[in-house]
C-alpha cells in the first residue's frame, strides 16, 4: 500500500490508471442512464395530456 493514501480505497483497490477511466466509464454510464430515465419519467407523466392536446386538435 502507497503511503500516501493513508484512507482506505473505496471498496476496489485498484490501480490509479484503471480507477480513472473506469471513473469516467462509469459517470458517463451512470449520466446516460439518468437521461434515458429522465426521458421516461417525462414521457410518462405529460403522455397523456400530449394526447390530449393532438386530439383535441
Amino acid at each position: 500500500m502507497d503511503p500516501n493514501m493513508s484512507t482506505p480505497a473505496p471498496m476496489r483497490p485498484e490501480p490509479q490508471k484503471k480507477n480513472n477511466t473506469w471513473l469516467i466509464a462509469g459517470g458517463a454510464f451512470a449520466f446516460l442512464c439518468c437521461c434515458c430515465l429522465i426521458f421516461l419519467v417525462v414521457a410518462y407523466q405529460y403522455g397523456d395530456q400530449i394526447l390530449k392536446a393532438f386530439g383535441q386538435g
